[in-house]
């Protein structure tokens, strides 16, 4: 089984799939993986559709674009957040959740509040979390980007579609919003690596104190 590094190394978006079917308890195992990601204030608001119909994938991709491979690949994972995730007696609890298993201990004295905790916060309200939603449903979907490599699976992350019209299609509630849509599947190709802008394009020293590439020491990555 591929490590964690291997299968970050190793991922590619995969646009052509093999017809083999996904099994379902892979599906329920990279599930779990995004089950088990982290988010702020323990909301937990992701939610996840499962298409594998050839009739819903081949209506799904009139909304995407026209991108064949949303068809043609043997899974489709809607990507969802779930609003009331963030309605205030959900946050309550989740706090409250954390604060029992000890997390909340070390915290420190602190007036910050993430929610205006009222009970009348009707649903139009909580869009106003949807970024919040949206961050933290990309966590959970990237885990089920790279557990599917462990099981030789491919997948593409994909934002090329009608968020309105999918959620039309879909018949979702209005308390629950498309944010991405991601192929799984068997690869049928073997991309090369993408292009990607230099490690020391990425790390910013504004500050003196602030960690550099040029400070390292040998051997290995050191903090100052």
């Amino acid at each position: 089984m591929v490590t964690v590094i291997e299968a970050i190394k190793s991922r590619r978006s995969i646009r052509e799939y093999r017809p083999d079917p996904v099994p379902d308890d892979i599906i329920s195992e990279l599930l779990e993986c995004a089950r088990l990601a982290p988010s702020a204030h323990n909301s937990q608001p992701w939610r996840f559709i499962i298409l594998k119909n050839v009739t819903i994938k081949k209506k799904l991709r009139q909304h995407a674009y026209g991108l064949r491979f949303v068809e043609s690949a043997p899974c489709i994972i809607v990507c969802c957040v779930d609003l009331t995730a963030y309605a205030p007696r959900t946050t309550i609890q989740r706090l409250k959740e954390l604060q029992i298993s000890g997390v909340l201990d070390d915290v420190g004295d602190t007036s910050y509040v993430p929610l205006p905790l009222r009970d009348d916060t009707s649903d139009n309200q909580l869009y106003v979390y949807l970024d919040q939603c949206r961050f933290n449903s990309a966590i959970a979907t990237e885990h089920i980007v790279l557990g599917a490599l462990a099981f030789g699976l491919g997948t593409c992350w994909i934002h090329m579609f009608e968020p309105e019209k999918v959620h039309q299609l879909l018949n979702l509630p209005d308390t629950v919003a498309v944010v991405s849509l991601l192929a799984l599947g068997y690869p049928a190709q073997d991309p090369p690596p993408r292009p990607r802008i230099p490690l020391k394009s990425i790390v910013l020293t504004p500050i003196p104190e602030a960690w550099s590439l040029e400070t390292a020491g040998e051997g290995g990555w050191k903090h100052c």
